[in-house]
């Protein structure tokens, strides 16, 4: 079996006058902060023709989302509703009465609802809220992802990467209009008095 690709953790920072590289985002100085101490970086200048005070920008504009975004959690695999699905098809084929049937389907629907509610209460959704995950959720409700097969027979969506190195500031700008819009009607519209009031916002952030 191949081993999985790992996806490389890419801080970005600005050098300041004098000689400190600091990390100006929220979601690049969490990035820094988990690093272990003593651990050993590469520094190595950004040479395109990405704009950072954009990259700046996209970031406040997830912090502003982030606050008020309240994650769900598939906590049942497709895969097991589709087991659960099939058991039900195929027993039903030998059962005799339809009293069976029926006594069958309330029995999965319960084991179900009772897996969902078990693991449900083992969920640390503090814990699963994280910023990385609201950028995963954003981009790929914008349809900025990639599909792949995964190990059962399904699929699986993977964010497109943001790094400088492989995104253009045109797909940028796109990833930042589709991700905005995104956010805009899931949460702050709910939030703010128009778009403009976000804006000044996301500015006001950026400014800290």
């Amino acid at each position: 079996m191949a081993a999985k690709t790992k996806r490389k953790t890419v801080i970005h920072a600005v050098k300041c006058e004098n000689g400190i590289v600091v990390a100006e985002t929220e979601y690049d100085r969490n990035l820094l902060k988990n690093l272990p101490i003593g651990c050993a970086v590469k520094i190595e200048p950004m040479r395109n023709n990405r704009n950072y005070q954009h990259h700046k920008k996209f970031f406040a504009l997830l912090e502003c989302g982030f606050e008020y975004w309240e994650p769900k959690f598939q906590v049942l695999s497709d895969m097991e509703v589709w087991i659960c699905d099939e058991i039900y098809k195929g027993v039903c084929k030998v059962l005799p009465t339809s009293t069976l049937k029926t006594w069958l389907r309330e029995f999965l629907d319960d084991l179900v609802a009772r897996i969902t509610k078990r693991r449900l209460a083992k969920l640390d959704y503090e814990a699963m809220k994280t910023r990385e995950a609201y950028l995963n959720h954003t981009m790929k409700k914008a349809g900025f992802y990639d599909v792949r097969p995964s190990q059962d027979g399904g699929t699986i969506k993977e964010r497109w990467s943001i790094s400088f190195d492989n995104m253009p500031q045109e797909q940028f700008n796109e990833v930042y209009r589709g991700v905005f819009g995104v956010i805009w009607n899931e949460t702050l519209c709910n939030v703010y008095q128009d778009e403009w009031a976000l804006e000044n916002k996301i500015s006001q952030l950026m400014g800290f």
